[in-house]
């Protein structure tokens, strides 16, 4: 079955008022929903087989490509912004600022509820970092006997020649040796981490999820590592975060924590705090879609008078966009010059260890073209 095909026909639906966890349909926007989201889950490059379950009104899936995760936050927004989901034309739900409260993003959590239980949406596909397990013993830990564990031991001594002649591949210099700027990435929701991180990896920068407001423990933390920059150079926070009241509030009040954390930093005003995201540019090149202000926040007021009734949350960028965005900031701050040397020296380090590794078993050295 094509992948962007809903799965749910209308003949189906006739026939069954009540489907996936037994719920009645409330609106009738809900059977739309999982097959949208198929659909974007395919522009997000998944790949995945169905396959119907004989008699059930349930699936197998296997995942051939694993594409670009998100928070059901998230999702809410692109079926949003498409139209899939919206408030109701009359009723108290009219109203958008009740409807957004109160049932948008409970409808489509509960849509990717039914959707996994029955099989039509996979579990892989979202992320949840505010539960993550912290590793332990496997459910069924087993033993290796001694005698197993001694000829694993043999095996491992037997393959350290190969091991020590590959240990050239393992040379390295970091990213960003001789750079002029030292760069951190910033970000307010930890939903966030599994889009922002493998980014921030991949060009060897350091990321801190705020959470709202950071704790004196991150920020106490983070004085450390900044105290071993060099004197000359430019200290970068990349920050991504709603485009709110409180959002803002995070960005302006970076260096007040710090100082917080430890007083009297000589360093202080070297460090540049930009916001890459949201921005608004971005809101208006997305049409991201506003929230009211939170009249319950301390600074509603002024954020009103300053902004409007008005804000916009990170989850409205599309994930594919703000890794984009992620990856372009940072490279940003690269010297491509420098980033080039780097790239020299490491090859030649690669090649001083396959010299010195030729010498130790007495053999000819050939150094690579």
């Amino acid at each position: 079955m094509p992948f962007h095909k809903s799965v749910i026909t209308p003949e189906w639906l006739a026939k069954h008022p009540k489907y996936g966890n037994g719920r009645q349909i409330r609106t009738s926007r809900e059977p739309i929903i999982i097959p949208a989201v198929q659909k974007i889950l395919e522009e997000h490059d998944w790949i995945i087989e169905y396959e119907r379950i004989i008699g059930e009104f349930r699936w197998k899936y296997k995942i051939l490509r694993e594409g670009t995760k998100m928070m059901v936050r998230q999702l809410m927004y692109i079926l949003l912004s498409r139209g899939i989901i919206h408030p109701a034309k009359t009723g108290k739900y009219a109203d958008f600022a009740l409807w957004f409260k109160n049932r948008a993003y409970q409808t489509v959590e509960e849509q990717m509820i039914i959707g996994r239980r029955d099989g039509r949406i996979p579990y892989e596909v979202f992320i949840d970092k505010t539960c993550e397990y912290s590793g332990g013993n496997e459910p069924n830990p087993k033993i290796f006997s001694p005698e197993k564990t001694f000829d694993y031991y043999v095996t491992k001594y037997e393959e350290s020649e190969e091991t020590f002649r590959d240990s050239w591949k393992n040379y390295y210099v970091p990213y960003w040796y001789g750079q002029k700027e030292y760069v951190e990435v910033a970000y307010e929701k930890l939903g966030m981490k599994e889009l922002i991180e493998p980014i921030c990896r991949k060009y060897g920068v350091g990321s801190t999820p705020f959470g709202g407001y950071s704790s004196l423990t991150v920020d106490f933390e983070c004085v450390q590592r900044l105290n071993q920059v060099p004197e000359n150079h430019k200290i970068i926070f990349l920050y991504f975060g709603d485009w709110d009241m409180r959002g803002e509030n995070i960005e302006v009040n970076l260096k007040k924590h710090l100082l917080e954390a430890q007083p009297n930093l000589s360093w202080v005003d070297n460090i540049h705090v930009i916001r890459c995201a949201i921005t608004k540019e971005q809101i208006a090149k997305y049409k991201l879609m506003p929230l009211p202000a939170k009249r319950s926040d301390t600074m509603y007021k002024k954020w009103v008078e300053k902004e409007g009734n008005v804000g916009w949350e990170i989850e409205a960028l599309d994930p594919k966009v703000l890794q984009k965005v992620v990856e372009k900031s940072i490279l940003e701050h690269l010297d491509k010059n420098i980033l080039k040397k780097r790239g020299i020296l490491e090859a030649a380090g690669e090649q001083d260890m396959k010299r010195r590794i030729a010498e130790y078993f007495n053999e000819d050295y050939e150094e690579d073209e």
